[in-house]
This record gives structure tokens, sequence and C-alpha cells, in this order.
């Protein structure tokens, strides 16, 4: 647990500590009453856990609307990528009339997902740029025409992380599609009325990929 770390984040990122009008959750800055709840509540705010990819804040609030509210605490999780608002990307592959999707085990589920390739935003690097970049290193798919969907929040009660969603389409692959890279274990096309069955029978669970697909639909590009 670190406050020194958590009073960096505060003053190199300002947008991460905003308290926009109206909100219910309003951030405490003064750094005597978050030491004295801290330790009323028995829990340590600031940064929790920290890697080379993600930071756990843990935030001292109190909700306006409540008269002679105490503080509490609410947790965040955030992509380090996006500190500066770098956004993550997401690619929806729609090559040959079918949608590719990539069957992945993810560790915080404990379960096999269908999904569709995604990654961490880089530095220096366009959304345009980094979207391609993973479709090729998950994929192994070079595509010809690729749109800007939009963008989500994949989980907003818990991350404040989010993703501009891309199109890839081609006609034909221009590449052999690897069967292993990056962990994922598949790699199979699917005819839209089966990927639009999958979702609906539960086989596709991923917000990310449904999301794709509902923005691409709504667009009338897939």
């Amino acid at each position: 647990m670190s406050l020194n770390r958590y009073k960096q984040l505060k003053r190199n990122y300002p947008n991460l500590f905003v308290n926009p009008p109206g909100c219910l959750h309003q951030i405490i800055d003064e750094e005597s009453i978050i030491k004295v709840e801290s330790n009323r509540l028995g829990l340590k705010v600031g940064v929790v856990a920290e890697d080379q990819y993600f930071l756990f804040l843990r935030d001292l609030v109190i909700n306006p609307r409540i008269p002679d509210s105490k503080p509490y605490t609410y947790d965040r999780v955030i992509s380090k990528n996006s500190l500066d608002g770098t956004p993550l990307v997401a690619v929806l592959p729609f090559v040959g009339n079918k949608i590719f999707l990539q069957k992945i085990f993810r560790h915080a589920t404990r379960e096999f997902h269908w999904e569709i390739p995604r990654g961490f935003g880089q530095p220096g690097h366009s959304p345009l740029e980094t979207a391609r970049e993973e479709l090729e290193s998950e994929m192994g798919i070079r595509a010809e025409t690729w749109t800007e969907l939009g963008g989500i929040h994949s989980d907003s009660g818990i991350t404040a992380n989010y993703l501009k969603v891309f199109l890839a389409q081609d006609d034909t692959l221009s590449r052999k599609i690897p069967q292993i890279v990056e962990g994922v274990l598949k790699i199979k096309a699917f005819p839209i009325d089966e990927v639009n069955a999958m979702i609906k029978g539960g086989q596709i669970t991923d917000s990310i990929t449904i999301s794709a697909i509902c923005l691409a639909s709504l667009l009338k590009l897939i």
C-alpha cells in the first residue's frame, strides 16, 4: 500500500481524480482526513497494488446527497498505458463474410472464452496502428479496410479502461492463420448467424466481443 504513490498519481494525472458536478462518490483530497478515516475503516487508502500493467487504487470518497455521510472507500483498476488517456483497442475481424474469433483461457473467470483480439494502447502509436498490430500478432491477418466503430467501457463498475473498437474487413485472407499465438488456443471463422446464435445461447459472453458485434450491426457493416 502506498499513499505517496497515490499522491504522485494525483499530481501527474489529475484527470483520474475529477469530481464532476452531481457525482455520488466524491474523492476526498485532504491527506489528514484520509489517514484518520483509513484507520477508522481498517482499510488503507492509496495504491493497493501495482505491476507493469495495472494499478489497483482505493479512494476515500463521500456521498454529498447523504447528510452527514461518513467517508467510505471505493476501489478501481486502471491500465497503466491509459493513465494519460490513451485508449485500449479491440478489433472485430470480418474476412470473407465471416467473423474470426479466438478461443482463449482467461484467468479471472477460470474459463475458456470466444473473443475478438484486443490490446493495450501503445505510446506514440495511434489506436488504428495498435489495432493493426494486434490483429496481425494474434491472428496473422492483414486486413485492407478499417472502420472505427466507436468506443466502450468494458466494465465501468471496477475499471476506468476505455477501448476504441475497429472493424477490419477483407475479401480473403492474406496470410495463413497461426493456431497458437500469445496464448490463443484456437482461431475459427464463424458465419454471422452462428455468432449471433452463440451470443444468444451463452457461448459468447465476453462484453468487448458482444459490444463490437453490436456496434458493427447497428452501423450495418456486417
